[in-house]
C-alpha cells in the first residue's frame, strides 16, 4: 500500500507528479504500482488531465490539495475550458471531478493540429537546469504543453520534444522528466512578436479559472471594437476585410496556425465556440490585456445610443448634418435619418397583419407561464435536500428550463423571482456545507473536515468563511472542527 505521495511542484502535471510518486515508491515493477494507484490498472495514464484512482491514492492526492486546485493548477483543463460555453465547461468540468472520462472527451473543445504531427512532452532546457539546482530534479511543466506555442514563455527559447509521445497508444507506464531528458540544448527565439504570444497565453493559462463565467468572448471582442477602424461608428457592421489584412500583417514572420482566411475571423465572432490560443491571438493583435480577457467585461451602454445621442447634441448646437457627418466620419444620409427620427423605421399595415413581419409575442403569457416552473427551480436549488445547492443565476435558470438564451429580459416577473433568490458567495458556501453535514448524516459517515471537503471540493478557508451563515447546530460542529 502506498502511505507516501511527493508534494506537487509549482504548475506540475499530474502525469508528472504521480511519475515521481512511482519512482520513490520502490516497487519493483510498474504494474505494482497501477495495482495501488488506479481503479483501473491496466488503463493508459492521461498526460493532461486525470485518470480514475483508488480510494486510498486518491486520499493521498487532495491531502493538501482540493480537487478543484488539482484541477485548475495541474491539468491542462483551464487552456481547454476556459471559453466553452458555460453550460459545456460546467459538464466537462463535473465529469472531470468525477472521473468520467467518456462525457468529458465528449464536452471538452480541443482544436487539434491541421499537420496531424505526433505530440511529444516538451521541456525547456533551462528550466530543467533551474529545477535541478532547486529541487535536485525537473517535472514536466503543464506551460510547456500548451498547443501551438513552441517557446518557453519564461526563458523565450525553444522547447525540446522529449521521447514520450502524447497519444492514446503510448504505452501505459509513466516516466519521470528526470529519467528521459539528456538533450540540453538552448535556442532562442528572436521573432519579438512570437515572445510576446508565448508570454500571453502563458499569462492567461495560469490566471485563476472561474467555472460559472457567462460572457460571450464573441460579444466582448465586438465591444472592444469600438472606436478602432474595424467597426462602424454605430457598432452596426464589422469590417472583417480590413481586420484580417491587419492581422496577417502583424503576424507575418509568425509560423502559427491561427486566421489564415477571411472566413476563419467572420466564424470567430459569430460561432459559440472559441479556443484559447485564438482568442489570445486576437486579444494580442487589438492590444487587449491578459487581464481583461481573464475576466472579460461589457458595459451596458449602447453603442448606437451613443452615437445618436451625439448627432442630436451636435444638432442642437446649430451644426447641419452635413457638419456633423464630416465631424464623426459618417454618411450624411445616415446621420440625416438618424437626426430626423427615421433611421430604422419600418411601416406596418394594419389592414393586412402578414406583411407587418413577425408576428410580436404576448410576453406577458410567457412570463405568467413560466413563473410557476421557474419558482419550482430556484426552491430546490436553495433548498438543502438529496441533491447538493446549485447557485442561483439568471444564466442558470435560463439553460436548466431551456429557455432560448437571454430570454429572461422578456420575463420580470420571472427575472424579479431569480434576482430575489440570488446570494453571495459566502452563503452559497454555507449553504453547501449544511447539505454536505445533512448527507454524511444520512449515510452514517463521520463528519470531519476530510469528509466534508471530499463531498464539496472546497478549501479549508471557504468553510471557515462560511461559518457566520450557516445554522446554529452546523455551526458548532464546524468550528470544532476547524478550531
Amino acid at each position: 500500500m502506498i502511505n507516501y505521495l511527493p508534494q506537487p511542484y509549482n504548475d506540475e502535471l499530474v502525469y508528472s507528479w504521480v511519475s515521481r510518486a512511482d519512482a520513490q515508491s520502490g516497487y519493483m515493477h510498474y504494474s505494482y504500482f497501477a495495482k495501488e494507484v488506479f481503479s483501473v490498472p491496466t488503463v493508459r495514464p492521461d498526460f493532461e488531465f486525470l485518470n480514475s484512482y483508488s480510494s486510498d491514492f486518491f486520499s493521498l492526492l487532495t491531502k493538501y490539495k482540493t480537487l478543484t486546485e488539482i484541477i485548475c493548477n495541474h491539468t491542462m483543463f483551464p487552456y481547454y475550458g476556459r471559453y466553452m460555453q458555460t453550460s459545456k465547461r460546467i459538464e466537462a468540468y463535473e465529469a472531470l471531478c468525477r472521473f468520467d472520462s467518456k462525457t468529458f472527451y465528449n464536452r471538452i473543445t480541443m482544436n487539434k493540429s491541421k499537420t496531424c504531427d505526433v505530440r511529444y512532452l516538451r521541456y525547456c532546457p533551462l528550466c530543467v537546469k533551474e529545477d535541478r539546482k532547486q529541487f535536485g530534479e525537473t517535472y514536466w511543466h503543464r506551460v510547456h504543453q500548451i498547443r501551438h506555442i513552441s517557446i518557453c514563455p519564461q526563458h523565450l527559447c525553444f522547447l525540446i520534444n522529449s521521447n514520450i509521445p502524447i497519444t492514446s497508444t503510448a504505452s501505459p507506464i509513466l516516466i519521470t522528466a528526470e529519467a528521459c531528458i539528456d538533450d540540453m540544448t538552448v535556442t532562442y527565439c528572436t521573432n519579438t512578436v512570437e515572445c510576446q504570444l508565448a508570454r500571453y497565453v502563458s499569462e492567461v493559462f495560469q490566471s485563476p479559472l472561474n467555472i460559472d463565467s457567462e460572457v460571450d468572448i464573441g460579444e466582448f471582442f465586438t465591444f472592444r471594437l469600438i472606436g478602432t477602424p474595424y467597426l462602424s461608428r454605430r457598432g452596426e457592421k464589422r469590417y472583417i476585410d480590413r481586420l484580417h489584412r491587419d492581422y496577417l500583417q502583424f503576424y507575418s514572420g509568425v509560423d502559427i496556425e491561427g486566421f489564415h482566411e477571411r472566413w476563419h475571423i467572420d466564424k470567430f465572432f459569430s460561432s459559440p465556440r472559441y479556443n484559447t490560443f485564438s482568442v489570445c491571438l486576437m486579444a494580442v493583435f487589438l492590444g487587449i490585456s491578459a487581464s481583461e480577457v481573464v475576466s472579460p467585461k461589457i458595459t451596458s451602454i449602447s453603442h448606437d445610443n451613443v452615437f445618436d445621442n451625439e448627432v442630436h447634441r451636435l444638432h442642437s448646437q446649430g451644426f447641419n448634418y452635413a457638419q456633423i457627418a464630416r465631424q464623426m466620419g459618417a454618411s450624411y444620409d445616415v446621420v440625416k435619418a438618424i437626426g430626423g427620427g427615421r433611421y430604422k423605421k419600418y411601416h406596418y399595415f394594419k389592414s393586412n397583419p402578414k406583411k407587418g413581419g413577425a408576428k410580436k409575442k404576448d410576453w406577458e403569457s410567457i412570463d405568467s407561464e413560466y413563473l410557476p416552473k421557474v419558482k419550482q427551480l430556484v426552491d430546490t436549488m436553495c433548498t438543502v435536500g438529496e441533491d447538493r445547492p446549485s447557485k442561483v443565476s439568471i444564466g442558470r435558470v435560463e439553460r436548466l428550463l431551456e429557455m432560448r438564451d437571454k430570454q429572461m429580459v422578456n420575463l420580470p416577473l420571472c427575472r424579479d423571482y431569480v434576482m430575489q433568490h440570488v446570494i453571495s458567495q459566502k452563503r452559497f458556501w454555507a449553504l453547501t456545507v449544511e447539505w454536505a453535514v445533512m448527507r454524511l448524516g444520512k449515510e452514517g459517515k463521520p463528519i470531519h473536515l476530510t469528509n466534508i471537503q471530499r463531498l464539496t471540493n472546497m478549501r479549508k478557508r471557504y468553510i471557515d468563511e462560511a461559518i457566520p451563515f450557516l445554522s446554529k447546530d452546523t455551526a458548532e460542529i464546524l468550528t470544532a472542527l476547524l478550531h
